[in-house]
């Protein structure tokens, strides 16, 4: 037991890894799941950056922008009111709006929307889906 010290010192660096570890995936969690309760900027934020990523990576017209708006709007909106109620009918509310939001757009647009909600939905990494190990090297 000359050593106590060490064993203190390896122990304390081990449990405060382990209380920063549980509450950093406590706040992730809570920033991922809880966000509508964040009031209305939080809101606005996710319209904006919706609307500016449509814009973007779709190139519209400001004719076509107008009505795309209001059925974001719209489609948050809804989101909201069903987040509160239940859950399991959202994704039915998104594929609904994005459905809507195609018949403002030609179809190969339509198609550069499909591949955006696709890569949304399915991100390749985030809190519970960790890359996949390296191949073995020779």
């Amino acid at each position: 037991m000359k050593n106590w010290k060490i064993w203190i010192a390896c122990l304390a660096i081990f449990a405060a890894g382990a209380v920063t570890g549980i509450l950093g995936t406590g706040m992730v969690i809570k920033h991922h799941f809880d966000s509508f309760s964040r009031g209305p900027e939080f809101r606005e934020r996710l319209q904006g950056k919706i609307i500016e990523r449509l814009q973007d990576e779709l190139n519209l017209p400001d004719s076509q922008m107008a009505p795309i708006i209001i059925e974001v709007g719209k489609t948050l909106d809804r989101m909201q009111e069903f987040r509160r109620q239940n859950g399991p009918q959202l994704k039915a509310i998104l594929d609904d709006g994005v459905n809507r939001v195609k018949q403002h757009l030609s179809p190969e647009k339509q198609v550069k929307l499909d591949e955006m909600v696709k890569n949304h939905r399915h991100r390749k990494f985030s809190l519970f889906r960790l890359p996949p190990p390296p191949p073995p090297g020779p």
